[in-house]
């Protein structure tokens, strides 16, 4: 873990103590009812706001953890706390039957507002094969509405998991997973147009080099932008509690300047499992952050239960913070 005094000083601002305030009445969404789409497995949300509106994008998906194939749903919200699932199934999938829809990162602002393109939404998603075993490949699509998206495009960049991209004057940027190697590195690129994409060699985060457990990771970045700062809060691997002798996953952030040197906050993990919360006693993982209107920032996560995990993830859950005011 970097030690603070090794963040620059116009940088340790940043680094002060995060104190999350969960939901504690249950999570925004769960799973589905028996035979829905999303009736055992749900992670990784995408909030945008558009129109006064708040619309979440998940992976969900039916079946035991071996066939699991995903697809987005879409869930809806007046005030970021309560969403109602869209009725009639997922939004947007291969249609195959075999590559799954991972991930996805809908073109947004730092408060969240979606980004239209020509009149369209644009995101970005990690397509995998889940049950042949296959790579992780980043695709994108664009949509007219929310609910109404266009065909996947052809591959864009392999061993890509859990993009989050940002739109700048000098065009797109891109922090992702890279999957190729063990353990897991999280990466930047960038690119001009959103769709070809140049790979930085230098990691931007890399597991620390004291963590124990069985294989630790670091996954789920979600990058925005404020006042010239890049802030990052990411996933790991490697909280183990002594008593319990097994895996956890938190929330990490980290500060940068430029994109591409990170500082990690000394406390970090900044938010962990809490095991009073059956919906997440396990992991707080596969997160999405906004700055909302009064400057404070939420957080929405995939949970985690605790074993047996016949669900990969059990619940998409959110909780707040009033940030650096």
């Amino acid at each position: 873990m970097l030690a603070f005094a090794a963040a620059p000083a116009d940088l340790r601002s940043w680094l002060i103590p995060q104190q999350w305030e969960k939901q504690r009445t249950g999570p925004v969404i769960g799973l589905g009812e028996a035979g829905e789409f999303d009736d055992m497995h749900i992670f990784a949300p995408c909030v945008g706001k558009e129109n006064g509106r708040y619309y979440m994008w998940y992976p969900g998906s039916r079946g035991k953890v071996s066939e699991r194939l995903y697809r987005i749903g879409l869930a809806i919200s007046d005030d970021a706390g309560t969403f109602n699932k869209r009725s009639g199934g997922p939004v947007f999938e291969f249609g195959d039957s075999r590559q799954s829809v991972l991930t996805p990162n809908v073109l947004r602002s730092t408060d969240g507002t979606l980004i239209r393109e020509n009149g369209k939404l644009r995101m970005w998603f990690t397509g995998l094969d889940l049950k042949g075993g296959g790579e992780h490949v980043l695709y994108e699509t664009r949509g007219a509405a929310p609910d109404r998206w266009e065909q996947p495009s052809p591959p864009l960049l392999r061993n890509c998991y859990a993009p989050t991209v940002l739109k700048e004057a000098a065009g797109y940027r891109m922090w992702y997973v890279d999957v190729a190697v063990r353990p897991w590195v999280i990466r930047h690129a960038q690119s001009r147009n959103g769709s070809e994409w140049t790979i930085t060699k230098t990691p931007a985060i890399t597991v620390e080099s004291h963590v124990a457990g069985p294989e630790p990771l670091v996954h789920y970045p979600a990058v925005v932008k404020v006042d010239g700062v890049y802030l990052m809060w990411y996933s790991s691997r490697y909280w183990w509690p002594e008593e319990a002798r097994s895996f956890k996953t938190a929330v990490n952030f980290a500060v940068s300047r430029d994109g591409l040197i990170w500082h990690k906050h000394p406390d970090n993990p900044v938010m962990h499992p809490d095991p009073s919360l059956r919906w997440e006693s396990y992991f707080n993982s596969s997160l999405c952050v906004v700055q909302l209107p009064d400057q404070s920032w939420r957080i929405w996560y995939g949970g985690r239960k605790e074993p047996p995990w016949d669900n990969m993830y059990f619940s998409i859950a959110t909780a707040t913070w009033p940030g650096w005011k």
